[in-house]
């Protein structure tokens, strides 16, 4: 399937947001998401950095005042409370409306215990961050995140 000008800019733009393949298929009316994986895989975005656009779109419409109804609404989820801990679990501080920064010590440290193999629960203990901390580090310097790989 050859999808249009108009599908691809949508897709990007929905990337952007990091709305699913499957959540951006339905709303394109596309029978199926393979299109839109297609796509997302040809420009060489990963569904790591997806997530960490979700995360950061999520982030700012909090510290922008939206309820988080109204995020789950659009996002498609039963549950608000899923917002909440997934933020919760990227570092988010509900405080100071923004995530919690890795020192510049700790992202070296991510970078070699991800080289020597460890996994984002033994890093994130290492270091004293978050799982998601380390996810959002992983996608952000282009490395696969350890859900990624293949067991």
């Amino acid at each position: 399937m050859t999808l249009s000008a108009t599908n691809v800019a949508a897709i990007e733009k929905a990337l952007g947001y990091g709305f699913s393949d499957i959540a951006i298929a339905r709303k394109l009316g596309l029978p199926t998401s393979h299109p839109v994986y297609a796509y997302r895989t040809k420009i060489g975005v990963s569904q790591d950095q997806v997530v960490a656009c979700r995360l950061r779109a999520w982030a700012g419409l909090v510290a922008g005042g939206e309820s988080l109804e109204k995020i789950a609404k659009t996002y498609g989820l039963k549950n608000p409370r899923t917002i909440k801990v997934q933020l919760w679990k990227a570092g988010f501080s509900w405080k100071t409306l923004s995530f919690t920064k890795l020192t510049p010590a700790q992202e070296g440290q991510i970078k070699s215990l991800v080289e020597e193999g460890k996994s984002d629960d033994e890093i994130g203990k290492a270091i004293g961050a978050g799982p998601f901390q380390i996810s959002l580090y992983r996608a952000d310097h282009g490395m696969r995140n350890e859900r990624s790989r293949v067991r």
